[in-house]
């Protein structure tokens, strides 16, 4: 089995669209991870300056303790970043011809994959509540079907009408065949 390749497409099926989430999430997301990076600089200038003279039992922590505690803290915040950049990479929805599938990466070693075929689709709806939302063109695309798993919601969508557009548009395409 090819495992760097999760969807595998049946005959005759091809991939129409493909559509991920929009960048203004990671944006972000990796933005209040570097605020995190000011942390521990804070955490040091307080602890010189304030926790030190007034504690004995503080003294013998020395600076190369601290800068040991920032740089795992850095380290910390390096993973946390790379997991977002992952999430954000791998995590797309792919319209074909025939279904819609929606690929979640959750973390570094999970992967949730949902299909739904378009001849189960009842109905596909659209939401962008807020300012950002609506000037940046994204939101959430909750898609309704007949199947077992009865919605499917994927959030942070980037250009969600056109998504709509182009599944109602395949959708009419695989009832007229």
């Amino acid at each position: 089995m090819n495992y760097s390749n999760p969807i595998i497409l049946e005959v005759g099926e091809e991939v129409k669209y493909n559509a991920r989430k929009h960048w203004f999430l990671i944006l972000v997301e990796l933005f209040s991870l570097g605020l995190g990076l000011l942390l521990p600089v804070i955490f040091f200038i307080i602890f010189k300056n304030f926790a030190l003279p007034f504690s004995d039992a503080l003294a013998n922590i020395t600076t190369g303790h601290l800068i040991f505690f920032g740089a795992l803290w850095f380290l910390l915040l390096w993973i946390m970043a790379f997991s977002v950049i992952t999430d954000y990479t791998l995590d797309v929805v792919k319209i074909t011809n025939r279904r819609i599938i929606d690929i979640d990466q959750r973390g570094f070693f999970s992967r949730n994959i949902a299909t739904v075929h378009l001849n189960m689709v009842q109905d596909v709806t659209i939401e962008a509540t807020g300012i950002l939302p609506t000037l940046l063109h994204y939101g959430n695309l909750t898609i309704q079907s007949a199947g077992e798993q009865k919605e499917f919601v994927i959030k942070g969508l980037r250009n969600p009408d056109l998504v709509k557009e182009i599944i109602i548009n395949e959708q009419g395409n695989a009832l007229l065949k």
